[in-house]
């Protein structure tokens, strides 16, 4: 069997703002209306973030090999690198808002930084928040202003905008705290495991020990663990390792690198300890996951 396969599309800034009134900004509403626009979204990622709002319709969301069923009204929160594709089962409308992490300024400081993870990360919820009655109104209220905003000319326009997205970005985080048990997390510790989730995000093919990431932070292994297992209640080691085999299935999915180069591009010794690490973790040997996800 061939696996001639290209590595996944992933959309930059400059590719998808190219056209638009702003460089890292768009927003705008949808609806389906052909039978084209019921096709398969094929996979691809985004170095941006992404929120999908979805008024109605149906179908399957797969965010990096987990499939999410939506009945609209939902969101979905797609952080950059997030690889996902959509199968519509019926026509849907909402809105897509795009933006860059620059379409902030220096002036808002950490409080977009904590919120904008707060948001995005999908830790203490998954990536599809279902939206009721009464919180799908705040949703269209937010995005209607946003549009109206968008739309319009102005010095102040993109300050107007992000003062909307902020408001937007605080309602989802509102929403979310709905659907968690209550806990409080200071913004110290916050400040820590999000640098822990850079550093594994940077450094997960060249480093695979708990005790490295925990040096770079000044922290023991114990405190390291303590502070993982507080937001995820995962151990550091079990992070560090789902982190590895989200990569190793993207390559095997979508790349034609044998299984040996892909051991050796994660970091291993050889392929026989690569086989070993990814069975234990998904029950599968790398060719029989390869297999199975491209004959679905």
């Amino acid at each position: 069997m061939s696996y001639s396969t290209p590595i996944i599309p992933v959309y930059t800034e400059e590719e998808s703002f190219s056209n638009q009134k702003f460089e890292d900004f768009q927003i705008n509403s949808y609806q389906d209306t052909q039978p084209e626009h019921l096709q398969r979204i094929e996979p691809h990622a985004h170095t941006y973030f992404e929120i999908i709002w979805v008024l109605e319709g149906r179908g399957i969301h797969t965010i990096d090999f987990e499939n999410y069923s939506f009945c609209g009204p939902c969101l979905f929160l797609l952080s950059p690198r997030n690889i996902h594709t959509i199968r519509k089962d019926c026509p849907t409308k909402g809105g897509i808002l795009k933006f860059a992490s620059s379409f902030f300024t220096n002036a808002d400081g950490q409080e977009m930084a904590l919120l904008i993870n707060h948001v995005f990360d999908d830790t203490d919820v998954l990536p599809v928040l279902p939206l009721q009655e009464g919180s799908n109104e705040l949703i269209d209220e937010a995005f209607t202003d946003l549009l109206k905003a968008y739309h319009n000319e102005g010095p102040f326009n993109k300050a107007i905008l992000s003062a909307y997205l902020k408001i937007l970005l605080y309602k989802i985080y509102t929403l979310k705290k709905q659907l968690v048990p209550s806990a409080t997390f200071s913004n110290a510790d916050l400040e820590r495991f999000r640098s822990f989730q850079l550093l594994v995000e940077e450094g997960f093919i060249r480093h695979h020990s708990v005790a490295h990431y925990a040096d770079m932070l000044h922290l023991s292994t114990k405190s390291l663990a303590n502070l993982t297992l507080k937001f995820t209640r995962k151990p550091p080691q079990q992070l560090i390792q789902e982190r590895l085999v989200l990569q190793a299935k993207r390559y095997l999915y979508h790349s034609g690198l044998s299984v040996k180069e892909i051991a050796v591009r994660l970091g291993f010794a050889d392929q026989a300890y690569f086989n070993r690490f990814f069975k234990r973790n998904t029950s599968l040997a790398p060719n029989q996951f390869r297999q199975r996800q491209r004959t679905e």
